[in-house]
């Protein structure tokens, strides 16, 4: 069987809020061990942003998310994301394969803004 060429993947990990509010460097450190035995290898892993959740997840309705570029062969894909279905601390995983290299997207502004009128109540709902 031939050899596939290690290609570079972009993955968005949404993780527990609660454990990575105080202690982000662990968390990343955890992120990238979770690669590492998928058998990929970091080019680069750190905190993107923490945001509202658009809808509750495992009771969250908040999450951080982690940014993580990393080369490795396409199996350590289906690896990486079992790995983060059975982490507690992994809310949800994303995979791309990086085409455009290590461009970083900036974090928007909230998507979910609160919708406020002037005396501060909530506006009905149409």
């Amino acid at each position: 069987m031939s050899e596939t060429a290690p290609k570079l993947y972009e993955t968005m990990f949404l993780v527990d809020n609660t454990r990575a509010k105080d202690h982000v460097e662990d968390v990343v450190a955890d992120l990238r061990e979770m690669v590492v035995r998928a058998g990929g290898e970091v080019v680069n892993c750190e905190k993107w942003d923490e945001r509202k959740l658009a809808y509750t997840i495992a009771g969250r309705k908040r999450a951080t998310y982690c940014i993580c570029h990393w080369n490795g062969p396409p199996d350590a894909v289906a690896k990486l994301e079992r790995a983060c279905r059975l982490s507690e601390m992994v809310l949800r995983v994303l995979n791309v394969c990086d085409e455009d290299g290590l461009e970083m997207p900036s974090p928007r502004e909230d998507p979910y803004p609160r919708r406020d009128v002037e005396d501060g109540r909530r506006r009905p709902r149409r």
